[in-house]
């Protein structure tokens, strides 16, 4: 089973939300779209605690199947 580091969660909201499915004609574009990203997370304390809790929950339980990781996995 792939083990889920603490910041993936965060990760994978920053890919959806920054990256996914986007051209960036120059690095420095994808370099400020993440940035950007980084900085909507820093505002949402709370979004950023809901996804530490999925780690948390994950790493309560880690042999069971989570819908939600699968989810978050896509």
């Amino acid at each position: 089973m792939h083990k889920v580091g603490r910041d993936e969660f965060l990760w994978r909201a920053t890919k959806r939300s920054a990256t996914h499915n986007r051209y960036f004609p120059e690095f420095t574009d994808l370099i400020a779209a993440v940035e950007d990203a980084l900085a909507a997370f820093a505002r949402q304390p709370d979004r950023v605690k809901a996804l530490f809790g999925r780690y948390l929950k994950h790493l309560a339980e880690p042999d069971a199947a989570h819908p939600d990781l699968v989810a978050e996995a896509a």
